[in-house]
């Protein structure tokens, strides 16, 4: 067929993301044949986890409505049309375990519906009779005509290792001839898998066209809602899509089959939404990623600022809680670009275990606190923004910097309250340098220590007079 020619394709940049992260599509409808086609539309919807970065649509796409659509009046032979656009990852992520559920409340956005006889009817959203709410998906068996039904996930889940497959359901038909099945694929629809030996409650109670070998949920006797569950632990880290099956004869006896509150537990957030190519004449073709994009939720430690961090993995989720001491030990010196590396020794009172390196803008100190270089000091770290309680006693290494004469070392100390203060200087060595007292104003106070260049800072102690 012409669509069995025709190169209709959608890629991604990437296969997993941090939150926060930019994504790259294209979609690509390429005729290298010497047909001609009218009307030609792509189409990409941005589902949730993303959000459409405006002005990145190329070649005239056009975005609207949580929408991106491509159209081209005429394609000639041996052409190829195209347009990318870019995403970025939900940044305020920080987990992706969710709930799959679905409740036939809110349209048909999950599903894609199809009938074999293409001139009968197929599942449909009904509300003659719900388990819950006002609506459940519908088989009808309604014609002499034989015909099979399928609803079939549109996006794939991601399962874990506790996941199970729940719904509630009641069916009426002819005993041993038509039914309903319920299968999954792991590999993008091209196989299906049979659910009948995993369900562990309430699975298959009739045989299929009165083969023994086809099971299935089928007969008069079952005409009020039970629920069905079915163990998917073994399909753990697969990217399964979901499969109802109506297997019709022709045999109009009993109502159909009733479906309702289906959920998928413990499932992992993917990004897959599904590109769509229409054209004159008959073309009708969807293109989704497989396997879909994988999250990784934003962390204290993924090196970019996501979740509700204020700062690059720090402020927000990634700040510091409950008691504010820590025995703490400043690594070597301290780092120019105006941060501490310090190490928790001791399992404090904050449960931080011990050897845990913290990288902080500030370190707080209580008065006459002395920050020796080697040894443990008690003090709150604040790796979020420098200074930002007026009331709090701040030092900062800004830069240490040497000379071909000296050691200059400047500090930014943040002072609460204006008055004389003393600084002590004391070197590696042990020996104490007075340093001239200084009149700080209210705020932060840029202090330049000069030292030769034999004599290396140790310590700096602030005494407040």
């Amino acid at each position: 067929s012409t669509c069995e020619i025709l190169e209709i394709t959608k890629s991604v940049n990437n296969s997993s993301v941090i939150a926060g992260d930019t994504l790259s599509y294209t979609l690509t409808f390429d005729n290298p044949t010497s047909l001609s086609y009218t009307n030609l539309i792509i189409s990409d919807t941005i589902l949730n986890c993303q959000t459409y970065i405006a002005g990145t649509a190329t070649n005239g796409a056009v975005f609207n409505n949580g929408v991106l659509d491509f159209t081209v009046a005429n394609v000639s032979p041996f052409t190829s049309h195209e347009f990318t656009f870019q995403t970025v990852v939900d940044p305020n992520l920080t987990s992706v375990a969710e709930t799959f559920f679905e409740d036939a409340e809110n349209g048909n956005n999950s599903w894609i519906t199809t009938a074999a006889n293409a001139g009968l009817p197929t599942w449909e959203i009904d509300n003659s009779n719900p388990y819950a709410g006002a609506s459940s998906w519908f088989a009808e068996n309604n014609s002499t005509q034989p015909n099979t039904k399928t609803l079939v996930l549109k996006s794939p889940k991601k399962l874990a290792a506790n996941s199970e497959l729940k719904f509630w359901h009641t069916y009426n038909s002819a005993a041993n001839s038509d039914g309903g099945t319920v299968e999954i694929s792991i590999d993008n629809q091209n196989t299906w898998i049979d659910l009948d030996t995993y369900f562990t409650q309430n699975g298959y109670d009739a045989i299929i066209f009165n083969d023994p070998n086809s099971p299935g949920f089928g007969g008069m006797a079952n005409t009020t809602y039970v629920e069905t569950i079915a163990d998917l632990s073994s399909f753990a880290g697969e990217y399964i899509f979901l499969k109802y099956t109506m297997h019709l004869r022709g045999t109009p006896i009993g109502i159909g089959w009733n479906i309702d509150n289906i959920e998928i537990s413990s499932v992992e957030k993917t990004i897959d939404n599904i590109g769509y190519f229409t054209a004159d004449v008959d073309i009708n073709e969807s293109r989704n990623i497989f396997p879909p994009i994988n999250i990784i939720p934003a962390t204290c430690t993924d090196g970019i600022q996501n979740g509700s961090e204020t700062g690059i993995d720090a402020g927000g989720s990634c700040t510091i809680t409950g008691p504010c001491d820590f025995d703490l030990t400043l690594s070597g010196s301290p780092t120019t670009g105006e941060t501490f590396q310090v190490e928790n020794q001791i399992t404090s009172t904050a449960n931080v275990g011990p050897n845990t390196n913290y990288f902080a803008t500030t370190i707080l100190l209580e008065n006459d606190f002395e920050v020796v270089i080697g040894n443990e000091f008690l003090a709150e770290i604040n790796p979020c923004t420098a200074f930002t309680n007026s009331d709090e006693l701040a030092l900062k290494v800004i830069s240490t910097i040497q000379n071909a004469n000296q050691n200059i070392t400047l500090v930014d100390i943040n002072i609460p309250v204006a008055g004389t203060y003393r600084l002590s200087l004391e070197t590696i060595n042990g020996d104490s340098i007075s340093i001239p007292e200084q009149s700080l104003k209210t705020g932060v106070n840029r202090i330049s220590i000069e030292t030769n260049k034999e004599i290396l800072p140790g310590s700096i102690t602030i005494f407040r007079k």
